[in-house]
């Protein structure tokens, strides 16, 4: 027993080391959201467009985070489904206030540590971190895990010699039983409509706004982006690439 405990102890003792020695390989830039100066942790041995942004203290998809101030208001709830680095929840945190809420779900181990610490060195007290994916059901899925912005669900990206293989947890947007919901913002490199399934009985009783990223150019995603539209009343009001903002007529 006394052999056993002893080597738990050691493994144990390596996760936390290895855990510290994540952050460690790290680094962090200031970027101005909204006129407050934020520190922004990312990996130091990832290269890719949001970690470059990043580097040059430059706000990651600007035209957007600016055209959230026209839809997001104080004391509002929003959830964040792919938080990476937090160039979502940052600005999200600031525009709902003292009052408002922002639940964030990135299930990247490494990852979810540096947005971690970002939340915390920021004091953005108004942010709720789940190391968790989201899906059309409560579970497990096998996730593709890169340290980057193109992680994602086993099926909907592929496993490269840069990538692992992981076993996340995962919830639907209606198991959570919010109270309120007054925007989603969803990146999650191909599982949106699966996450919209889960998300089927919030979607009717808040009529949330609807930030989501699909690859339009693939006809069955332009085909489900119209079907959603239909069924649930939305409509689009803002269209860039693979980025779409619907709000319910």
């Amino acid at each position: 027993m006394m052999e056993i405990r002893f080597l738990l102890t050691i493994v144990d003792n390596f996760f936390i080391f290895f855990s510290r020695l994540t952050i460690m390989n790290s680094n962090f830039s200031i970027v101005n959201y909204f006129n407050n100066d934020i520190k922004i942790h990312y990996p130091e041995d990832v290269d890719e467009s949001v970690i470059k942004a990043v580097k040059k203290s430059k706000i990651w998809e600007k035209q957007i985070i600016s055209l959230y101030q026209n839809y997001i208001n104080k004391g509002n709830v929003v959830l964040d489904i792919g938080g990476y680095l937090g160039t979502s929840t940052i600005p999200f945190s600031l525009l709902v206030g003292e009052k408002g809420k922002v639940i964030t779900f990135e299930p990247q181990p490494n990852i979810f540590a540096l947005l971690e610490k970002t939340i915390q060195d920021n004091n953005l007290n108004n942010v709720e971190l789940n190391k968790k994916g989201v899906y059309n059901k409560n579970g497990k899925v096998q996730f593709i895990e890169n340290n980057t912005g193109k992680a994602g669900i086993n099926g909907f990206r592929k496993l490269t010699k840069k990538s692992n293989m992981i076993d996340i947890d995962t919830v639907s947007i209606d198991s959570l039983n919010l109270d309120r919901i007054d925007f989603i913002k969803i990146d999650t490199e191909g599982a949106e409509w699966e996450i919209l399934k889960g998300a089927h009985h919030s979607i009717n009783k808040f009529k949330p706004i609807l930030h989501i990223e699909t690859f339009i150019k693939k006809e069955k995603n332009k085909k489900k982006l119209e079907e959603f539209c239909n069924e649930y009343g939305y409509r689009i009001m803002y269209k860039k690439s693979s980025d779409f903002i619907l709000i319910r007529i």
